[in-house]
């Protein structure tokens, strides 16, 4: 089975997303999916490539956006979890 899904759906959301972020609290890829205020996991579809270049993102397919704080105010990440030109 897979850890990951095809569908831009928080239950489909890569199960190691918690870990490959490094989050200290606990969380649930559901409270990150989509979320815009710090880390976000997104589900970035072939036909959104062309807005999420523009945003960071380099590949269809889960995605992480990390906005930092501190030091690091305003600056925004993203990091390709898993590259899928087949998501939906």
């Amino acid at each position: 089975m897979s850890t990951w899904g095809r569908n831009n759906q928080a239950n489909n959301a890569p199960s190691f997303t918690i870990m490959a972020i490094g989050v200290q609290t606990p969380a649930s890829n559901s409270a990150i999916f989509a979320n815009t205020t710090a880390v976000g996991v997104f589900g970035i579809t072939p036909a959104l490539m062309p807005s999420a270049n523009a945003t960071g993102a380099a590949h269809a397919g889960w995605t992480v956006r990390t906005v930092g704080t501190g030091d690091r105010a305003g600056r925004v990440t993203s990091e390709t979890l898993v590259a899928l030109s087949s998501i939906t």
